[in-house]
Formats: structure tokens, sequence, C-alpha cells
């Protein structure tokens, strides 16, 4: 809809002039303000009907440029970000694979613009076209394009993914993606919005269609997929690849083999190093014949290129020098002179220039933010339209509507019904421009942004991937490994060592197989693999194995049970006296609230909207709300926090918010003030960092209700506080506080709202199944922005430190160095002054004094410094989004849990955070810290809360919820079946129906083993099939748990869609699992068949129903009191049990409706 905004400058005389100049010329001038760039481009990337490359001089201007043209053109196919490798020159270091998927879909889109209504406008950093890159040419003749029928072999397919670049997962979630399950290949090439799944039947493609990421069932048939590079460097099919890649894929046999040898041994994981040797392309070649370049001033760029290009040269030649390249080393990087070269023979040139200048001035100009100058806002609005047109672009549509109506100025909403732009009225258009312009022309047009108007806007980040993954993946986040710790619910805990296939009356069945104490093994038919499950305790420790055939797992499972139930009744108890008393109710959103919610910088995740409004519910009613919040650092939390104490204090009362450490308290403090900035509350700190007077008069305005909201550490909780009107209580982090604190909590709270905030997660489960007796709220969705934290663990070195410290430097960021040890921290400063000239260091620990430690934070939040030698007290709850680098020097002396706080202190913008957990040179660590360093290192997904690195928390969340009682209970019999017990004993302390409920029949013994049938059928998973063991018990235990036949056909259907076409031993699964199911509806203990006999036992007697048995004319039966024999004639064997279950089925529905 915005190119209704262009139409008005698209015939003015200004811009045909500026147009005739540029087809004209293959040089121009161009002077623009920054305002107007976004509009200019757009119209001219329209009016050319060719791509544009708008070059910057630095990061900062391309993301602004982008969010601009994303939210004017309304399309993500159309504008694309390049964005810069950010690697470290010459080192072999992982780079974030959403920058190489962004850089190939800008590529392939120029490449495709031939076929797109719309060309498209690539913005890049200078910094991010050094390095050199795939040819046009290449990038063309390398793509595959798939249609239904294509000959192609799976494995061939595989292997030339992987040297396109993709990653080969077990399941595709992001660009860059690809995995093979059965006749499945899915691929996520980065042109397409969701990624593909391609179906083969032998060496042909059958099927080709997109698929949802989180749910991996398909969406849409599709004609053809062409599937682009993702790497900028494609290494030559040889037999170092071969071996390579052929590894990657567990087979290198098979695989076709061209010619060719490398000039020397390549380190296949860092391709860009030897683009020298493959590449000599630049991203400005793909505008060499057509399209526009235009550049962010052509001197400024050239000046910026030689800084680069010096850096680069600098690096080549320490390196060099070392010997760490070799002799003919052919540069991955541009020279100067070869990028002036490139600038020089571009087809057509715009150069932008910030000022008037000899060249084209183009009419446009910024104009003055009115910072809530309302008044002279609507003074100068109804000034303008009569002359013009004014158009307000807002995120606020419904505030901007009701300013409008108070003050009488006619106005229509902007949407791609209106046809053209008119005088005399105000056009509202909703968006987010960074800021607004002034058009001088004939009819002129005002253009005004959030930021003129209310002095503030959104923040916008360019969404990097719409297809986000929430922080709970769809695939299972705990999985069966050989030598795993496991719990079986009959026998207790022992270890997984495998899987054997064994045979019985002619069954065939997968069986899993367990080691225990002295050697016992028990076998575990995979039909009841949902009665075993992985171990996880409390301590990280090995757990000791049970011994079978005693009676001491049944005495501990006992203990257990009876301890869950004890807890239950607690908490029923609990919730009896908060449902009893009554507190204060507090009035629906006002128009403050609104408007202060609208002033939200950011755009609100579902999560955090669904909690805020649960927590306005709480606090709307005359129940005490007492809710736990839990979430990922950096998910919002604060945000819940600010809005629940503006709604209470709008309302009159006071409100308390307590943190566990003075920074935190700082940090909260600055924020709540320039939030709530605007409005006329008193809000206060009081920590060690308050000067002992100015204490004293906050606590005096605190007992007489002049402070509305007061921030702190546990001094807000010493006995001279006292509160006029108290409203509501906000507790960051409460595990943190000490038993006496935690008491003195309990008095503060009676009879007010309480609302406890958590990093740490709490198990869905354990959620779940406290639903009504304590309220919790979960935020699992990162904001849109967040990218994983890369991970390095590595062992110290003063170059890897140098390199870490310059690379963040080099993008304007700054840098955590967590050292902790308070006696030799001055010592690790010094060293890092000496490595790095001109480095600006402070120094944050929990002993310094009060004011200096706030002096230091302040500094450091206002860029003051580059690198912050602190100790753990950054650990909870500090947000900084300029921080993304994070070094830990003595890593294998943190916990798991700790080691994952830390790292949540970086990554909290949309730029790449980068984590390096290093231990000192030749030291030996014990195996726990090994394994813990290990879980960080595997585990960097955003939200990972839910996965393997954070089963710790979950552990430690489930002990702040129920108590430390309970975390023994977790290790002595495992997290997972504690859990099942304790969701067990709520649902009969609640007295819900427990008849069908999944845990009864764990834990009632009701047949555990469930009907026994044999069959004579082959009825497992071919491990040719899938040959991962955790994913085919992952599979056994979805048909275990299926309790309805509707199910078991959605969960086949599924399986299809996923793995393909599934092989006769699986179909004969599915076969098996919908009889037994049928055989438990009908009462059946068991189905044997015996030659061409069906021997089958009720587990009552059904003489009474002999007659009407016997009588079926189809089918040869024979009752005698509980068993029914049924002959095999002229129907397969599993026809005649089909048959044999209707007429059963058919006659107990008769029966019932005669009852």
């Amino acid at each position: 809809m915005f190119h209704k905004v262009s139409e008005l400058f698209n015939n003015s005389d200004w811009y045909l002039s500026l147009i005739d100049l540029l087809k004209t010329n293959l040089y121009t001038e161009v002077s623009v303000p920054d305002c107007g760039r976004s509009l200019l481009f757009n119209s001219l990337n329209f009016r050319f009907n060719s791509p544009i490359l708008y070059l910057t001089r630095d990061i900062n201007r391309a993301e602004t440029l982008v969010n601009d043209l994303l939210m004017i053109t309304g399309s993500q196919n159309q504008v694309f970000y390049y964005p810069p490798l950010e690697n470290i020159p010459f080192e072999f270091l992982h780079i974030n694979s959403m920058t190489y998927t962004q850089r190939s879909k800008a590529l392939s889109a120029i490449i495709e613009s031939e076929k797109t209504q719309y060309p498209p406008i690539v913005v890049a950093p200078i910094s991010a076209i050094t390095n050199k890159i795939i040819s046009s040419f290449e990038m063309k003749e390398k793509r595959l394009i798939i249609k239904e029928g294509t000959s192609l072999k799976m494995k061939n397919l595989l292997f030339l993914l992987l040297q396109f670049g993709y990653k080969l997962n077990k399941f595709t979630e992001m660009e860059g993606q690809c995995s093979q399950r059965g006749g499945i290949v899915d691929i996520f090439c980065p042109i397409y919005a969701n990624p593909i799944r391609m179906e083969f039947w032998g060496d042909e493609v059958v099927s080709l269609r997109s698929f949802d990421t989180n749910s991996q069932t398909s969406l849409e048939v599709m004609n053809e997929a062409i599937i682009y590079p993702v790497s900028e460097v494609v290494f030559p099919t040889n037999n170092a690849s071969i071996e390579y890649f052929g590894n990657q894929m567990g087979q290198k046999q098979n695989i076709q083999q061209f010619s060719g040898e490398l000039k020397f041994n390549n380190n296949f994981e860092f391709p860009d190093f030897y683009a020298g040797i493959y590449n000599n392309s630049s991203l400005l070649d793909y505008f060499d014949n057509t399209g526009l370049v235009i550049i962010d001033g052509k001197e400024k760029i050239l000046e910026k290129y030689y800084e680069l290009y010096e850096e680069i040269l600098d690096r080549q030649n320490t390196y060099s020098k070392t010997n760490a390249l070799p002799e003919d080393f052919q540069s991955p990087y541009f020279s100067y002179t070869e990028f002036n070269n490139f600038v020089d023979n571009l087809n057509k040139v715009i150069d932008i220039k910030e000022f008037q200048s000899k060249g084209f001035n183009v009419p446009i100009k910024p104009i003055l933010a009115y910072q809530n100058q309302f008044d002279k806002l609507i003074s100068d609005i109804k000034m303008k339209i009569k002359t013009g047109m004014v158009i307000v672009v807002s995120s606020y549509l419904n505030r901007i509507k009701e300013l409008f109506q108070e003050y009488e100025i006619p106005y229509e909403i902007l949407t791609d019904q209106t046809k053209t732009i008119r005088k005399n009225i105000v056009t509202i258009a909703e968006g987010n421009l960074k800021e607004g312009l002034l058009i001088e022309q004939n009819e002129e047009v005002l253009i005004l942004s959030d930021n003129e108007i209310f002095g503030y806007s959104k923040q916008r980040n360019i969404i990097v991937n719409e297809n986000k993954t929430r922080g709970v993946s769809s695939i299972s986040l705990d999985e069966f490994s050989i030598n795993s710790f496991v719990v079986h619910i009959d026998h207790g805990i022992g270890k997984f060592i495998g899987t054997t296939v064994m045979s019985e009356y002619g069954d065939s069945e997968e069986y899993m197989v367990l080691q225990y104490a002295d050697k016992g093994k028990i076998y575990v038919p995979t039909h009841m693999s949902h009665r075993v499950s992985l171990y996880k305790g409390s301590s990280g420790t090995n757990p000791s194995l049970s011994r079978l055939s005693t009676l001491e797992w049944k005495r501990t499972k006992a203990q257990v049970e009876e301890d869950t139930l004890e807890i239950a009744k607690d908490l029923l108890d609990l919730y009896a006296q908060r449902s009893l008393a009554k507190g204060k109710s507090f009035p629906s959103d006002s128009l403050w609230q609104i408007e202060l919610e609208d002033s939200f910088p950011y755009i609100e995740t579902e999560d955090q909207i669904r909690v805020i409004n649960e927590v306005k519910e709480d606090m709307e009613s005359e129940t005490p709300m007492d809710r736990l919040i839990c979430g990922d650092v950096g998910f919002g939390k604060t945000e819940v926090a600010l809005r629940s104490a503006f709604k209470a204090v709008d309302s009159g009362a006071q409100v308390i918010i307590l943190v566990p450490t003075t920074v935190l308290a700082t940090q909260h403090f600055e924020t709540f003030v320039n939030r709530l900035k605007p409005y006329p509350i008193t809000i206060k700190m009081l920590s060690r960092l308050v000067p002992k007077s100015e204490q004293k008069q906050i606590i005096t305005d605190l007992s007489n209700g002049q402070v509305d909201i007061c921030i702190g550490t546990h001094r807000l909780l010493q006995k001279d506080i006292k509160l006029k009107n108290l409203g509501l209580v906000i507790v960051d982090e409460e595990h943190r506080f000490g038993v006496l604190q935690k008491d003195r909590l309990k008095e503060m709270r009676l009879g007010v709202d309480y609302l406890s905030m958590s990093a740490t997660p709490i198990p869905r489960t354990l959620s779940m199944t406290m639903s009504g007796l304590k309220d919790m709220s979960t935020i699992d969705t990162a904001p849109e922005y967040r990218l994983p934290v890369k991970t390095f663990v590595s062992e110290e070195s003063d170059e890897l430190i140098a390199e870490a410290i310059k690379r963040e430097l080099s993008r304007q960021g700054q840098v955590y160095y967590l050292h902790n040890r308070v006696h030799s921290i001055h010592m690790i400063a010094s060293k890092l002054k000496k490595l790095i000239p001109n480095l600006r260091v402070a120094i944050a620990h929990g002993r310094m004094l009060p004011e200096s430690l706030d002096k230091v934070m302040t500094d450091f939040v206002a860029k003051k410094f580059d690198v912050l030698v602190c100790t753990t007290i950054i650990e909870s709850g500090l947000d900084l989004p300029s921080v993304n680098t994070l070094i830990v020097d003595n890593a294998d002396r943190f916990g798991l849990a700790q080691l994952y706080q830390l790292r949540g202190r970086i990554g909290r913008s949309y730029r790449q955070g980068y984590a390096y957990f290093t231990i000192p040179e030749f030291k030996i660590i014990t195996p726990p810290a090994q394994a813990r360093l290990d879980t960080i290192l595997a585990s960097s997904d955003i939200g990972s809360g839910y996965r393997v690195a954070s089963r710790d928390l979950e552990i430690r969340g489930a002990g702040q919820v129920l108590g430390k009682k309970q975390s023994g209970h977790i290790t002595t019999i495992g997290f997972d079946l504690y859990m099942k017990m304790i969701s067990h004993a709520m649902k009969k302390v609640k007295g819900q129906e427990l008849l069908d409920d999944k845990d009864a029949k764990l834990f009632e013994n009701q047949n555990p083993k469930g009907p026994h049938l044999k069959l004579n059928l082959n009825a497992l998973i071919p491990t040719e099939f899938i040959p991962e063991v955790s994913t085919r018990i992952s599979l056994y235990n979805e048909l275990a748990e299926i309790d309805a036949i509707e199910d078991l056909y959605t969960l086949k259907v599924e399986i299809i869609d996923k793995y393909g076409q599934i092989p006769i031993e699986f179909e004969n699964l599915f076969t098996v699992a919908r009889l037994r199911l049928m055989s438990f509806q009908c009462g059946i203990d068991s189905i044997i068949l015996k030659g061409n006999i069906y021997h089958i036992r009720f587990d009552q007697t059904i003489k009474s129903l002999k007659y009407i048995l016997e009588s079926n004319e189809e089918l040869d039966i024979n009752v005698k009191n509980r068993s029914l024999n049924c002959k095999v004639s002229r129907y397969s064997n599993i026809d005649t049990l089909d048959k044999l279950f209707n007429f059963i089925f058919e006659i107990k529905h008769r029966v019932e409706s005669i009852h």
C-alpha cells in the first residue's frame, strides 16, 4: 500500500529530471538525507524494474535501511540483507549458519529476478563484500532443479547438498539444513518460505511438497524445487570430499566420483578459508551487466575498504611469518586495488551524498521531533493539509486516532483499497519508519513517524527467519543412546546397552536390553517401551544400578509415592486457603495503561501477550494473585513486571520489586524510570548503593505513601520497612533469597498480589499437573530477532582471547571477561591491556565499594569501556544488548546451570553472540566437568532451557516449587518417573477420573503387559529403514502410548509423511498395535495363532454368548468358558481376525444397548 506514497512524487518535475539523468549517465551524484532513501530507492526499483544494490559504510546504516524498506515494500521476498561473515580473517572459526543463508538468499534472488514481478533490493555493508564468492554463472549452473519424476539417486542428492553447504540434521528446522529418513529427503533452501520434502521410490522423486518446521507435517504439493548452494565455496567432487561428506552421510561408497584433486588438504568445515582457490567473484559482479548500484558516498566507501584491507593484510603477514599459511596461499579477500577496479567497472552507479552537492539534489528534508508537544504538532498539521498532503506512519493507530478525534482533525486510514492520497485530510498508515520527512515540491508531502510525534518508536529488527522454531522443539528432547542410564517402572535403574530382535511362535519383535547390578539383564519388548524412561538425577553423578529379584526398588517407589501424595495434599490445602482469602481487585486497563503498553519499544511475542493477560486477569480478581513466571533470560519477563506494577500504581496501590543483586536492582530501576518517565509515578531504589541518609528518607516516604514503586535488594525485607498501601509484590529469582528472607516475604505478601519470576525453567509436566493449585506461566518463545549463541570450548590462549575481543570491537560491541577470582582479577585486566593496546577495561566484583561498583556498571552501560572483567556478579538478570561476546576462564569450575545462565548474558539483540569457555593449557579436567562442557557446547539453541543442557535447571526448578526434600527423590528414582508420580498423586488428590489415565495404567498395575499376542508376524522397525536406535525407540514409545485407534491411524499418516512408504515389518507393527487396542476394548487377555487356529482367551467367561458367537456363518468359531477358537479358512490370518473383531464389537454394542 505504500506505493501510493511514492505516487505523490512519481510525476513531479524533480523526480522525472532525476530519472532522465540516471538513464543517460553511468555515474550520477545524488544528495538525499537518510530519511528519504528508503522511499526513493523503492521507487527507483519499480521505475527501472531491475535489481538494486545499496552499499553502506557500516552495519547500522544497512540494518536501518533494510527495516525501512521491509516496512515500505511489505515483502521479505523483495528486500534482502547481505550481512558480513563476521569471521576473524584466516581463522578457523564457525560462523552462524543463518549468516550464510541470508547471503545465499540475496544471491539467489538476484539470479531469479528475471522470473519475479518485483526485482530484489539488496542492502550490504562494505564489510560484507571483502570476501571472494561463488560467481553468478556457477551459482546458476550448480543449482538443482528437481520435479516429480526426476531420476536421481538419494545418496548423490545428499552428497550434493553437503557440498552446497547444507548441514545434515535429524530433522530440518532451519534454513540451510537437510535431513534424510527412510525414503524422504528434507531440504530448507533459503529462497522458500518453508522447507521442501522430497519422497523417493528407488531412484525416482515421486513427490515434492512443502512442510511446517514445528509440526514437521506436509503443507502443499509443489511442481518443482530449485535448490541453490548456501555456501559461497562449493568444493569439487574428489576422493577427499567424498571421504569427508560421505562420513557425514555414514556411507562413502556408491557416490558418483569425478576427477580433480585439491591443491592442498582442505578443512571442509571452514570453506571460506579456501575461497581464494575456488572463487574470484564479488557481490558487485552480480550487478555488472544489469541492475543499479547505489553507493553510500564513494569516497567514504573506498576509505572504509582501505581500512578493512589494511587489517586483513596485517593479519595475513603475521600468519605468513609463523608459517600458519601455505607459501602459495591465495587470499580469500579482494585487495583494495581489486575492489577499486570493481567499482570503476560497474554498469550504472548512483553516488549518494548526505549534503547538497554539485550533483542532483533531491528536495527531501528531515523534520524536527515534536516530542509530545501536541499543540504545535496539531497546528502544523492543520496548516499543511490545506496546501499539501500529510501522512502519519505509526505503530500506534488507536492513539493517533484518539489524538486526531480530540483535536477534530479529519483523517482516513491507508489500505490496499485506497485509490489516492488526498489533500485536506490526514492519511494514517500503520507502520514503523525510522524517521519522518518533508518532500518540497508544488504540493508538499509531510510524512510523520512515531519518533517525531511521541519521541520514541518500536524497536525494529531484520526478520531473519519467519519460520523460527519455539523454545521447545518438535523433536524429542531426550534420546536413548547406548550406555545411557534408564528407569524401568517395575525393575528400577538400569543401563540401556542396545536392542536385539527375538522370535517366538514365528513373531519377530525388537527388544530393549537393560543391564542391572551384578550383570543381571532384562529384555523389554518395544511395545512396552513406555515403561522405560531416561534417568536424570539432581546431583549430575551416575546412579547406582538396581538389583533384580529384590524388594529394594519396590520399597523405594512406595516411599516416594507416599511423599508425593503428602505434597499434593499440602498444595491442595494451600489452594483452599488462597481461595478463601480476599485481596484487592484492580480495575480493567485505563487509557494510561494502554498508552504505556503501546510505548513498549519491541514487538511482543505471543507468549508475552498471553502471560501479561494471565497476570491482569489475576489482578482483576478478588483472590490474591500468586503466580510464577518462568522464561529464559531475555525473553521479556521484565516487561510483564513493569506492566503489572503500573496497573497497581494506576489504581493507587504501592509496589515493591525485590531482586537478588545490587547490579540487577540498578538495571531494573533505570528501565522503570525510563519507561515511566511521562507519568506522575515516584520510583525509588533501596540497596547498599544508596547512601544511608537517602535510604532513611525513602523509608519514610514509603510509610506515608509518597513512593509508588520501590525496587531493591534484601534491604527491602528488613523490619523498618512499612508501606501505607501495598498492593503488589514482585520477586525476581526468589530461590536466591535465604530462609529468613523468605519468611519475611510471607509476612509481607499476606492479602496482596504476589508475582514471582524465574529464569530457571519449570518442567512443563509439573506446570500442567499443578494447574489450578499453583498458577504458573511460561514464556517459551525467543524474541523474533534472537540468534543462538555460538559456543566454543578451547584451551586458553592469548591469541584466541585477543581475536575474540577484536572481533567484537570491530562491530562496535562490548565484551564480558569472566574471571571468578577477586585476588587475581586486576592481573587479568592488566594482561588484556597489554594484549590489545588502547583497550578500555573495567573491573566489577561483589567486594567493591557500592559507589565504585555502581559507577563502573553505569559507565559500562554508557559504553565508556570495551571489556568488563568481572566475577559471576553478572550471572543474573543483566540485559545489555551491546554485549555479545563472553569469555569465561577456568570454565571447568562452573556447574552446568551456571554456564547456561552466564551464556544467557549475551546474544540479547539480533547480533550473533559468541561464548568462549576456556580451560588452562595442559590442565586435566574431571569427567563430570568435561561432560558439562560437552553439554553446553552441544546445546546452543534459543530457549534450550527445555533441552538436555538445562535438564539440571528443570530439576532445580522442580525443587524450588516442591521443596528440597523432593530433590533427593529425583536422584533416587530419576526425574521423568518422579514427574509422572507427582502428576499421578495430584490427580488422585484432586479426585480426578483415573480409569483411562496413562499414569494410572503405569502405577495401578492394571495389566501392565497388555493383551498377549502371538500372530506369526514380524512386527518391528527395520534398522535398514531407520538406523538410529534413539529414533526407533521414540517411535516405539509413541505407538505404545496410543490408546485410541483413530490416533493410531493419525500417527501412521504422520510417519509416512516424515519417513516415506514404510516396509511390511513396520506395517505389521501398526497391525499388532491396532489388534492389541481392540483386544483391550473387548476384554481379551491373549490371542495365539497355532497352525491355522486362533486361540483367544477372555478375562471373563463368555459362555452366555456361545450360541450367538457360534451362529456366525462366515467364521468357524468354537466357544468354551473363557476361550474362543477361530479357524482361519478362506480369509488371510489378519482378515479373519478383523472379521472376528467386527462380529465381537457388534455383539458387545447389542448387549450394552440392552443394559
